[in-house]
């Protein structure tokens, strides 16, 4: 039986139209490597009777209540304490159109999950597209099936509220003077409160590109939006310029409310909200007079986008740089107290339900826009505790911690599988933007954002290290969430079913390290770990392609892409049956060899291919002549023969008097091949032949680098 607290509810305080001077103006300076928010205290006070646990979760976000779930399942007592009343975090707060990358690594009782939506649902399309309450109802099925005790209501006490003994977390305190005790703790909250209390290291803001060497990582290129007329006050904070490109700092995501929208009869009405002043939104009203006297129609999702669900309802989402996220006024949000945490709720709900009044009543927008906004209203049955606004807040991004491993963009595009994986990452780098500011000619620009197309997104291991804090600070914690990334890879990572995936490995982590007390995460077998996920149908194979898994070449394949030797034909296959074009011959030469760049342009019929600047790297050392005297012919594909001309050329393989191979007599490659075979690149293709005619495959390629690169 669930255990339940109802705290009485407590109204919205009336927001003012600023917050605090420190909270909009100053802003943070950069941070470094890793900090920590306060010691953890060392010995407890009695105030209250303690509750004891085998793992306590802390934090009802959809990461939460499968960690819970999870580790309930595996036979522990768990306790999963959670601020509010209600459990599912963002999911039933507004985010349900599911972010989502391939569906294929989604497995486990994460599946579970929408496989329960999908079913109250009644609709495949509502598998990953739901209501809020939809998800709610789920996420509460699945705690009370599992046996989980939630207790609503209770909120880490800031400062001294973890109590260690040494690396091991004892106990946690609530601000109600609860003390909790358990063997395994799990933070699964957004902010990492319960990370940073117990003293781990983490990080808020950007590294620098330097750090870990990401091109994307630190200030990025300014994007403008709109010149506003000179002197008028835009109604909303701006952050200051950030500093030079490239360089890190203490910046975030922009923040926003997930709204739910209804077409419904029963829809409310976009309420006017107290002390509404039109003229905070004369920046939006000149926007749009702009574009009209331009002669282009303004559109709803030049602010909102909204995404269709069941039942007539829409997530909305924030869209373009003047629409309902904030910038800067949060940057300090996860080190902020309580309070200071209302105010800025406070101040971003009121700004943004004055932004949909503004737009769906205010004679200075125009008729078509305002009949847009006003097919639509804020769903009547949906966050009914409260009037119908989501409880949460969407906080892209807060702490990180700097765990046993950093995962950084190189694991992302590169270093993809691990021996430790224990959930598989899919979705694209997709960054909102960090900064929004006035700069020196009065423009409104944005700096920060960087996305990736579907189609370029790799399938990438999530770590078990990248759950666990470093031994030496703390030993039964597990993070769920606020893991350990760089802001890059954070891009890719921040996504709820990999949240959710997260979690699930950290609640079954967390009943297993309690097989020996105390427990010590650090020390959990892995491969123990990833068998006992697989038994639950979640998904932890991952080869570094998709396409590899019964190639006799897969292990050249992953060495070669692992030493930058070779590229995919795709972000996620390889193509090893494929047959080499002279083109990617040439790139996999010019990474292999790591040739410098070439001082002209070769050939004349190389202009449109991807690989040109590989391949006049190439014809600059020496290493072709083209297939005629002007032309590289680069789509043409290679036989056996042509590739071991060229192998011999790029590594210099000495000269040899023996004939290895019955079939190349007649071969202008014999004495190539036959220099390959002595030099031990190549045993023929069987029988005592070489195959000269034969296409050459991606996969027998890289093979042959392999091998050369070994001599």
């Amino acid at each position: 039986m669930a255990r339940v607290t109802r705290p009485a509810r407590v109204g919205r305080r009336t927001a003012g139209l600023l917050l605090s001077l420190a909270l909009l103006q100053a802003m943070p300076t950069p941070v470094a490597a890793t900090m920590r928010d306060e010691p953890a205290t060392q010995a407890a006070r009695a105030d209250a009777a303690p509750t004891d646990a085998d793992v306590v979760v802390y934090g009802g976000t959809p990461s939460g209540v499968l960690a819970a779930v999870t580790a309930a399942r595996a036979g522990a007592d768990v306790m999963l304490v959670e601020a509010t009343r209600h459990v599912g975090g963002m999911i039933s707060n507004g985010l349900t159109a599911t972010d989502y990358g391939a569906t294929s690594t989604i497995g486990g009782y994460t599946r579970e999950f929408f496989d329960r939506v999908q079913a109250i649902e009644g609709t495949t399309a509502g598998r990953y597209r739901f209501q809020p309450s939809t998800a709610e109802s789920a996420f509460d099925d699945m705690l009370a099936s599992a046996g989980v005790s939630v207790l609503f209501g209770e909120r880490l006490e800031r400062g001294g509220g973890v109590i260690k003994n040494g690396t091991h977390i004892a106990s946690i305190r609530m601000e109600s003077g609860t003390v909790i005790s358990a063997d395994v703790f799990i933070d699964a909250s957004y902010e990492g409160d319960l990370m940073a209390a117990a003293g781990v290291s983490h990080r808020i803001g950007r590294e620098s590109r330097a750090e870990y060497g990401e091109p994307m990582a630190g200030v990025g290129v300014t994007v403008p939006k709109y010149t506003p007329p000179a002197g008028m006050d835009l109604g909303f904070p701006v952050t200051g310029a950030p500093g030079a490109v490239g360089s890190g700092d203490g910046r975030i995501m922009s923040a926003n409310y997930r709204l739910c929208f209804s077409t419904s009869v029963r829809a409310v009405p976009f309420r006017r909200p107290g002390g509404y002043d039109p003229a905070r939104y004369d920046v939006i009203a000149a926007y749009l007079d702009s574009h009209v006297r331009s002669g282009r129609t303004p559109l709803l999702t030049w602010f909102l986008w909204p995404v269709a669900l069941p039942n007539g309802k829409y997530d909305v989402n924030n869209n373009s740089g003047l629409s309902i996220a904030i910038y800067g006024t949060h940057y300090d949000y996860a080190q902020a107290s309580y309070a200071e945490r209302e105010q800025v709720l406070e101040w971003t709900r009121d700004y943004t339900e004055g932004l949909l009044f503004f737009l769906a009543n205010d004679q200075r927008v125009p008729a078509a826009l305002q009949a847009e906004i006003n097919q639509f209203g804020l769903c009547a049955d949906e966050f009914v505790d409260n009037d119908n606004w989501p409880r949460l807040m969407y906080l892209r991004e807060m702490r990180r911690m700097v765990g046993a491993y950093v995962v950084t963009l190189r694991d992302v595009e590169v270093t993809r599988t691990k021996t430790d994986t224990v959930a598989i990452a899919s979705y694209p780098l997709d960054s909102h933007h960090v900064s929004r500011w006035l700069d020196r000619s009065g423009r409104l620009v944005l700096e920060g954002g960087f996305w990736q197309s579907r189609g370029n997104a790799t399938r990438w291991s999530i770590p078990y290290r990248s759950l666990t804090p470093r031994p030496e600070e703390a030993t039964n914690l597990l993070v769920g969430v606020t893991a350990s990334a760089s802001h890059v890879a954070w891009a890719s990572l921040r996504m709820e079913p990999q949240f959710m995936m997260m979690g699930e490995a950290a609640g079954q982590a967390a009943a297993m390290s309690r097989s020996t007390l105390p427990a010590r995460v650090q020390s959990v077998n892995v491969t123990a770990l990833q068998a006992a996920l697989r038994a639950h149908g979640a998904v932890v194979d991952n080869p570094l392609f998709t396409d590899i898994a019964g190639s006799p070449f897969r292990g050249d394949i992953e060495r070669t892409f692992l030493a930058g030797m070779v590229i995919g034909c795709s972000a996620i296959a390889y193509c090893p049956t494929t047959a080499m074009s002279r083109e990617v011959m040439a790139a996999f030469l010019h990474r292999t060899l790591k040739l410098p760049p070439a001082s002209r342009d070769y050939f004349t019929d190389d202009g449109s291919s991807p690989h040109q600047d590989s391949i006049n790297r190439l014809a600059e050392a020496g290493l072709t002549g083209g297939c005629t005297a002007t032309q590289f012919c680069p789509t043409a594909t290679m036989t056996r023969g042509q590739m071991a001309a060229f192998l011999v050329r790029s590594f210099r393989l000495p000269p040899t008097s023996a004939d290895y191979f019955t079939d190349d007599n007649t071969s202008i490659f014999e004495n190539d091949i036959n220099k390959l075979a002595a030099s031990g690149v190549t045993g023929g293709c069987g029988g005592g032949r070489f195959c000269p005619t034969r296409l050459v495959t991606r996969g027998e390629m890289a093979a042959f680098l392999w091998r050369a690169t070994r001599l």
